[in-house]
């Protein structure tokens, strides 16, 4: 097996090409994909990290890269997070060679689980016979303008879609315990601690300015939600997109089309804004929310996988 060390200054550029041309080939088979790379900012970018990265050489040459930061989730356990441009191989057994000095560090770090981001379908076969387990899609569309799917009479009412405010901080936080539950949150058993953050991050999302609320209304009733904001610069996102979250509808009110009329109303306002791509994100046991994108047309770009490090 060839030898992995940590990277050297003098390797940066080679390592920024192996990122390249990882990427590139992602993006030549998929249009989803944005192929913007400024090498020289990934360069810099390389030489400033303090977590290691870790190369494969043989023979002089470097065949592949990984690099993964460790830090605290959302529940205060560290885990280690590794990026589309955060790993390359050219054979499966430089990805052993590199996982096997990579996992035992993040380990002795205290990191209890290794998260990457791989493109979506067959590439993330290797990570799979590794241990790692598929967790979460990350999905994108290119908008077009589309009538919203009509609610059949016995179900649309007086049907209207406003722009949420902080006035409607307890709705949100209503739908908010629903998205929970749908990822198997025992939402009773929630701290008071807890509570109390999920209020804080709606609160300042709804003061966020450049976040859109959006409430689906039957008779006066909010019966479903949909949260946009613009996406910042991510690895393979196209400049233009538009970031849709916490999609919810109110029990008693789903399989009768409402959340795709709310989704399909809300891309028709993101192209009216200028925006050209949508992106979506859904964890894999999330089945109602993977019908719904995938029937909008979303298709998967990345997936999020995860393998458990500390035991």
């Amino acid at each position: 097996m060839s030898p992995v060390r940590r990277l050297i200054p003098h390797d940066t550029s080679v390592v920024a090409n192996l990122a390249r041309q990882h990427l590139a080939h992602h993006a030549m088979k998929e249009p989803l994909v944005c192929d913007d790379f400024d090498r020289r900012e990934f360069e810099r970018t390389l030489s400033r990290v303090s977590d290691p990265i870790w190369v494969r050489e043989a023979s002089g040459v470097i065949r592949g890269h990984l690099f993964g930061a460790t830090m605290a989730d959302g529940d205060g356990e560290q885990v280690t997070w590794t990026g589309p441009d955060g790993w390359s191989f050219d054979y499966e057994d430089d990805l052993d060679g590199l996982l096997k000095v990579a996992l035992p560090y993040w380990r002795e770090e205290g990191s209890s689980t290794h998260i990457v981001w791989s493109p979506a379908g067959s590439e993330t076969e290797a990570w799979v016979q590794r241990g790692y387990s598929p967790f979460s899609v990350r999905a994108a569309l290119a908008i077009e303008e589309k009538d919203p799917p009509t609610i059949r009479s016995e179900f649309n009412g007086d049907l209207t879609i406003r722009h949420g405010t902080l006035d409607d901080l307890d709705t949100a936080l209503q739908f908010d315990l629903l998205i929970d539950a749908s990822h198997g949150v025992d939402t009773a058993t929630l701290s008071e601690q807890q509570r109390s953050s999920n209020t804080k991050h709606l609160t300042e999302t709804l003061e966020d300015p450049e976040t859109l609320y959006y409430i689906l209304e039957l008779d006066g009733v909010p019966i479903a939600q949909c949260i946009t904001f613009p996406l910042p610069s991510l690895r393979g996102t196209h400049d233009g997109t538009i970031y849709l979250s916490d999609i919810a509808v109110a029990e008693g009110m789903r399989n009768r089309g409402y959340g795709r009329y709310l989704v399909r109303a809300v891309l028709n306002d993101a192209l009216a804004q200028g925006y050209a791509y949508a992106e979506v994100r859904w964890r894999l046991t999330n089945l109602p929310g993977q019908m719904l994108w995938s029937s909008m047309g979303f298709h998967p770009i990345y997936a999020q996988l995860r393998r458990q490090i500390n035991d």
